[in-house]
This record gives structure tokens, sequence and C-alpha cells, in this order.
């Protein structure tokens, strides 16, 4: 089985920021793997990023931190595929002894979460980030290609998103989070 080499030690340096304090590596397949991630000391995590509504069943750090940490720091490199990414994610949490369930409840998650993000589906992130915020009534025009080209949410006011999927900010209400178009880019 896969191994960690070092428990994990960070320290807070802001809401829901974490900085890793000493770096540890992670054999991917089995213990003695020559096939390593190394998490250097100075990464920046978030441990989960579960939204707070499932905080009762999955909070941001559980039995499960370290392997969220590693995946974290996968998805920020790219050093693997996403579903490489999330199959190590996945392998992590049962090396940490993650219940079968939660293992597969949460990598389900990453899986229709990173597929968002890692492919710059823009335009779906933003419909999954207005509804994750309790937007009653969506808006969506789409050109004849299919693509978003506007939205509207009642009471927020419209927005344009262009052939890129990149949002037109000057369009955008001011509630709308503009980081989380390039939140696994930099």
């Amino acid at each position: 089985m896969s191994s960690f080499t070092e428990d994990l030690y960070v320290r807070k340096i802001g809401i829901r920021k974490w900085e890793v304090t000493r770096a540890f590596d992670y054999h991917v397949g089995k213990e003695d793997s020559r096939e390593v991630v190394t998490i250097p000391k100075g990464f920046i995590t978030d441990f989960a990023s579960s939204p707070r509504i499932t905080w009762i069943f999955f909070p941001p750090d559980g039995r499960y931190t370290q392997a969220a940490v590693l995946h974290d720091y996968l998805i920020k490199t790219k050093q693997y595929s996403r579903v490489k990414t999330n199959k190590v994610f996945l392998e992590a949490m049962e090396v940490l002894g993650v219940p079968r369930y939660k293992r597969l409840i949460m990598y389900w998650c990453v899986q229709a979460w990173t597929y968002v993000f890692w492919n710059s589906y823009t335009s779906m992130a933003i419909i999954l980030c207005l509804l994750l915020t309790g937007c009653a009534s969506l808006y969506i025009k789409r050109d004849e290609k299919g693509n978003v080209i506007e939205m509207h949410q009642k009471g927020l006011g419209k927005f344009a998103v262009d052939k890129d999927g990149a949002v037109n900010t000057e369009l955008a209400p001011n509630w709308y989070p503009k980081d989380v178009v390039n939140l696994y880019k930099d």
C-alpha cells in the first residue's frame, strides 16, 4: 500500500488558509514506490475544499486532511492528469484509514468539481457558484453552438461570458468571485 513519509505539519495563515511547515512525501501505488510526490514546505492549502453546507459531514479537516493537501498540491502543479490526481486522492484517503463510504463520496465530489475547473468550463463553474449560493432563478442565453453568452439572475443583474468562457467582469455583479475562473490556473 502507498504511504506518507511524515505527518502533516501546518500553521494557520488566514481564514481557511494553511501553510505546510514541514515537507512530506507521498509514495504513489505502494509504500516503497519510486513514484513520489513531494509537498514542499511553504505550500498553501485550504484542506478539503468542501462547501460550508456540507461541513457537518465533511468538514475542511478530518482523517482525510493530509490527502486533501496532497490533492491540492497535485491540482496546483498538474503533475498528473485530472483523473490520476483524483485517484491518488482516493488512494491516499485509504492509506489514512478514511472509511470507504466517505472516501467514495469525496472522490466522486472531486471528480465532478475538478472536471469543471480543470477543463476551464467557466460557464459551468459560474452556474455551480450561482446555484450553491442559493440563487433561485437563473436565465441562460446561448448562441447557436450552445455556448453560454449571457446569464441573468433575478435581482443581481446580468453578465456575459465570452467565447472562451471568460467572464466579462464589467457586466458581472459585484458579488461575483472574479478569481473563480483562475482558481487552479496560476
